[in-house]
């Protein structure tokens, strides 16, 4: 037992201040991680509207042959750490990373983007040990429905 009041006074400075590191150090975390995650985010965002661009350029330019407008955009677009698919339907017209044909939970966001008319953001496993965060992007060109979807892997 502590009898001296100076070990006393020590041993509580001793704790306020771990409880304080920890508490802060908590605080500074999330932050960062939530700051992280929204250019994360935004990055993705960027990436599928160049690249739906881009694929209804290509569909212009090869007359409405999906799959390789498809093919021929996302050789043509490269963005470091980021793959791409473009899907028709729920049919995978071309993807830039092999990952995207048995990636778990692609099914469920284009189902999501399809029906809410918007972009669908969720972290998914099946993209190294960590997962990846991905974006599906729904659009209309030419008369087809049509998905984009980018991935970007967590944490190499």
């Amino acid at each position: 037992m502590l009898k001296s009041l100076r070990l006393q006074l020590t041993a509580w400075y001793l704790l306020f201040f771990t409880l304080l590191l920890v508490g802060f150090s908590a605080f500074l975390y999330t932050l960062l991680r939530r700051n992280l995650q929204d250019r994360l985010d935004a990055s993705l965002a960027g990436a599928t509207r160049t690249a739906a661009r881009l694929f209804e350029s290509e569909l212009g330019e090869n007359h409405g042959d999906a799959q390789a407008g498809a093919a021929e955009a996302l050789v043509e677009l490269r963005f470091p750490n980021t793959w791409l698919a473009i899907f028709e339907g729920e049919q995978l017209l071309a993807a830039s990373h092999p990952q995207f044909r048995k990636l778990g939970g692609l099914a469920g966001l284009l189902a999501d983007a399809g029906a809410r008319g918007q972009s669908s953001l969720a972290t998914v496993q099946g993209f190294g040990a960590n997962g990846a965060r991905v974006l599906v992007l729904p659009f209309q060109t030419g008369g087809r429905r049509c998905f984009l979807a980018a991935a970007e892997p967590l944490g190499w």
